[in-house]
């Protein structure tokens, strides 16, 4: 008999369930095989993310520049050129 055999029946036996490999355990792609690191599905959806974040930290460099200007830190014309 075989030992995994005898292990089954021996928790058969005495009211058990058995072995069993627990449910957060997820299998995971071996190193050397050509799984994507995220699914091709997600593809479009992770570039447009990547877009947005792009244009999110534009958006906060502006700001940035904005409160410095708002809190004086940026010295602004008092005229403009045009005027005498």
């Amino acid at each position: 008999m075989s030992c995994e055999r005898s292990r089954t029946s021996w928790c058969a036996e005495r009211g058990y369930d058995g072995p069993a490999v627990p449910a957060w355990a997820k299998r995971m792609p071996s190193p050397d095989s050509e799984v994507p690191a995220s699914p091709v599905e997600l593809a479009d959806v992770i570039d447009s993310l990547r877009s947005t974040a792009s244009t999110v930290r534009e958006t906060g460099d502006r700001m940035i520049l904005l409160a410095r200007i708002v809190d004086g830190d940026v010295p602004l014309a008092t005229r403009f050129r045009d005027q005498v």
